[in-house]
């Protein structure tokens, strides 16, 4: 299994503090990090990265902005990441919150959701 993080920015020339504090922890992590910088839209970013790749099944692909932080100890955001995506979880998120968020099933029209506090 591999763990991708892929995040789009403005220009690859001028990384921001915040951007090169998101890269430094990738690497902590050992997650191979793909920048797209200067996109015309972050969803086609996203989807050109995600089809350079071509991950396996059991591969784990974070998309997101440059501006996070991430506040936890890198092994231990690994393991909550796996655990996230564990069994039939094939989607998981986290916005602007403290938890990740797995999604399970769908259930009729309502989707069944499990939290996984982060520290």
């Amino acid at each position: 299994m591999n763990i991708y993080c892929v995040f789009c920015t403005r220009s690859s020339e001028k990384i921001t503090k915040t951007t090169q504090k998101l890269l430094e922890f990738m690497a902590k992590c050992e997650i191979k990090t793909l920048v797209m910088a200067g996109a015309d839209s972050i969803f086609s970013a996203y989807e050109k990265a995600f089809n350079h790749v071509k991950p396996n099944n059991e591969d784990i692909f974070i998309f997101c902005h440059d501006d996070i932080e991430i506040r936890e100890e890198p092994e231990i955001f690994k393991n909550k990441l796996k655990e996230a995506l564990s069994g039939d979880n094939g989607i998981c998120w986290s916005s602007g919150n403290n938890q990740i968020i797995r999604k399970r099933s769908m259930v009729g029209s309502r989707t069944m959701e499990s939290r996984i506090p982060q520290g």
